[in-house]
């Protein structure tokens, strides 16, 4: 005949798995073992077991060994490990044991932990990319685990089903992630023996990211259950591993129990306080947003609000919170920058770029402006290859005509990318090339002699960087880390959340199986709700949490399993402000100025990069132009007189060329200026032929 127990399954010092027989006590108060399970949202579930043995002579678990805690298994006689069948009550590790010693009681106590226990000593490290190889404009990445975590930031190179919003995901989403992580973080005994459930039980959110450092699991849980104060966890441990829930209030099994008397169930009340908790339900839910603006071209500081209803206007019950999500990062840069009117016929711009033009009275050799052979413009009308064939050009680095309309300003100090002109633009850059024909003298001394050349018509060009900017200071304000951007919906999801009325519940009863081997129902966090009966019609349709309750195990002298359950119902503690200060906490307490969230995604600091890209050439020098294929008339004088000239004319050679006949020498005069001429000679075999050179014509000395 088989016999039904409680029993403790753990594993030794030898790594071999035990099973040993717990005698509970019954209602009596007789009894060698006392059973207590401590279920708790967002904390570690406990459960003790107590022996009226004394410490030195009590049962030896190891620290940390995993232990199964079983109802109703079956035997022939409960010798150690001969145990079948039967329903867990229990999964977790032994975490502390404890004995006292006196001369009226002697106990020894060991308190078993469930896995949310493992999530409490557990650091969450996050992927970061890291910059191992390729170029910088294309680099290779490589993710290393790094204890800074960015909650609710999409991990680098994972692809999300839903995909990340804003590279932003899921509250239900980042809880995956940390499970995942803790489920792979070691093997073995270290192990932490839980599973998740498939699908999320409560409605996820998308709020901002939230930077931890040195986390522990548990506490990056707990950030992402602020945004849903409805949401409670529990383990359901007759699975193997263990599964956590996160469940809502729609997704727990709604259980009544009864007010002031006993069911028909054979639920025994003993005594309840209940308080509806009326003013934690909002008026409205008010995030105000602090992000990075434009104005102007530069970032800013500006602000939008997400407001749920969202025609709520001032009330008692408001739940305002302000969220900043600029970029951390942000550096100034300025620039005095110095352009001038461009005017192609201002000769002092002529004289800046091409030094040779340079007037006397700057060093140069040219006479100053109103005396004669001053510098002076052949055409000083834009060109035009009919009616002003030596006007000025303005021509781009294609050869093509400038519209100076646009391109009113010039300088030879850089110009950035990122200059703003007023209303936002960037300014217009271009690089040309001007061209001009000059009517000058110039001035030189040879051997202590004064000589003039006289320049009747001479091209010269100058290369410029032309643009629409004017003489200013130019700021830079970069955001760096251009911050994050406003989850949609999360005013509503809150309010969703809190406008449902939560009750302050401290209910005790007592319960039992119908038969040896059966085990009550459980009240547990995260897996019901609690209603109750017999009392006002409110408390039937309440749907109260439990957020911790205390189960204390019995059996009675029939070999029934009872549970003395002690339940506390209301908001978790960790979302309380006088119920609900970490919901604020959710918004103030990002540390985001101590981890960079946009270097885990590139690999690159974002703090020290500012862009001083040039967008043209910072200065185009000029050069003098090579004398025009036209007459140019360089007279040579000496102590006031003419001593000589010399007349380039390539369309006097063309005329030389092209007479049928010898050019001859037109007048006296003319023998001592230098200029093509026609010449016979003849070559070896006295073959007459003609010769064009650069030549005076002949004359006599006397």
């Amino acid at each position: 005949m088989s016999l039904y127990f409680d029993t403790l399954q753990y594993v030794d010092a030898d790594n071999v798995t035990q099973e040993i027989a717990l005698r509970l006590a019954n209602l009596a108060g007789s009894g060698a073992v006392k059973c207590v399970f401590n279920p708790r949202s967002h904390a570690p579930s406990t459960f003790e077991i107590s022996w009226a043995v004394a410490p030195e002579t009590g049962i030896a678990i190891p620290f940390k060994s995993r232990c199964i805690v079983y109802a109703g298994r079956t035997s022939a006689d409960g010798a150690a490990n001969s145990f079948s069948g039967g329903t867990i009550l229990f999964q977790g590790r032994r975490t502390d044991n404890a004995g006292s010693a006196s001369a009226r009681h002697i106990s020894t106590v060991i308190t078993l932990s469930d896995a949310w226990w493992d999530l409490e000593r557990i650091t969450l490290q996050a992927a970061w990319y890291e910059i191992t190889g390729g170029t910088w404009g294309s680099p290779t990445y490589t993710p290393f685990y790094w204890p800074d975590c960015v909650l609710f930031q999409a991990s680098p190179g994972v692809t999300y089903s839903p995909a990340a919003v804003n590279e932003t995901i899921s509250t239900w989403q980042m809880i995956k992630e940390i499970i995942g992580y803790a489920a792979d973080y070691a093997t073995g005994a270290d192990a932490v023996d839980l599973q998740l459930t498939s699908s999320a039980e409560f409605t996820p959110a998308y709020c901002n990211w939230f930077p931890m450092r040195t986390a522990k699991c548990a506490a990056a849980l707990a950030v992402c259950l602020r945004p849903h104060p409805g949401v409670f966890t529990g383990f359901d441990y007759t699975t193997t591993p263990p599964t956590l829930h996160f469940r809502d209030r729609a997704h727990m099994t709604a259980v009544t129990l009864p007010y002031k008397a006993t069911d028909d169930a054979g639920i025994i009340h003993i005594a309840s306080d209940v308080e509806p908790l009326e003013s934690l339900v909002p008026d409205a839910l008010r995030l105000y947003y602090q992000i990075t603006g434009t104005f102007n071209g530069n970032p800013v500081l500006s602000y939008e609000t997400d407001i749920y209803p969202v025609d709520a206007g001032n009330s008692l019950l408001c739940l305002d919170y302000s969220i900043d999500i600029t970029g951390p990062a942000q550096q100034e840069v300025s620039k005095n920058f110095t352009s001038a009117a461009f005017d192609a016929t201002d000769l002092d711009l002529w004289r800046y770029k091409i030094p040779s033009l340079k007037q006397v009275s700057q060093g140069g050799q040219i006479p100053n402006d109103g005396a004669g052979g001053a510098l002076l413009l052949v055409d000083s009308s834009p060109y035009d290859a009919v009616a002003h064939p030596k006007g000025i050009q303005v021509t781009d680095e294609n050869g093509d005509p400038v519209d100076l309309s646009t391109y009113t300003y010039w300088t030879d100090e850089a110009i950035f990318a990122w200059f703003k002109l007023t209303g936002g633009s960037s300014p217009a850059v271009k690089k040309v090339t001007v061209k001009a024909y000059f009517h000058y003298s110039r001035t030189t001394t040879l051997g202590g002699t004064g000589v003039t050349d006289v320049h009747a018509e001479h091209e010269h060009s100058m290369r410029l960087v032309l643009t629409n900017a004017p003489t200013g200071t130019y700021v830079l304000k970069q955001t760096t880390n251009p911050g994050e951007a406003i989850p949609s919906g999360l005013a509503q999801s809150l309010y969703n959340e809190l406008s449902v009325l939560q009750w302050k519940l401290r209910h005790e009863i007592i319960q039992w199986g119908a038969t040896a081997d059966a085990v009550p129902t459980l009240i547990q966090p995260g897996l019901q709700c609690v209603n109750l009966a017999g009392g006002k019609v409110a408390w039937e349709t309440m749907n109260a949490v439990p957020q911790e309750v205390s189960i204390e195990f019995f059996r009675t002298a029939a070999g029934l399993l009872v549970a003395r359950h002690t339940i506390s119902c209301g908001p978790v503690n960790h979302l309380e402000p006088g119920y609900i200060v970490q919901l604020t906490n959710l918004f103030w307490n990002r540390h985001k100025s101590g981890i960079d969230a946009n270097r885990r995604l590139s690999g690159n600091v974002s703090s020290n990069t500012t862009d001083l890209s040039v967008s043209a050439d910072a200065k185009e020098n000029a050069t003098d132009a090579n004398p025009v294929p036209i007459t140019t008339n360089n007279v040579y004088v000496d102590s006031g007189a003419i001593a000589g000239q010399t007349i380039q004319d390539a369309a006097g050679v063309a005329a030389v060329l092209a007479a049928a006949t010898p050019t001859p020498i037109v007048s006296a005069a003319d023998m001592r200026v230098q200029k093509p001429r026609e010449m016979a000679a003849c070559d070896t075999v006295g073959n007459t032929f003609f010769v064009v050179a650069q030549v005076t014509g002949g004359y006599t000395k006397g």
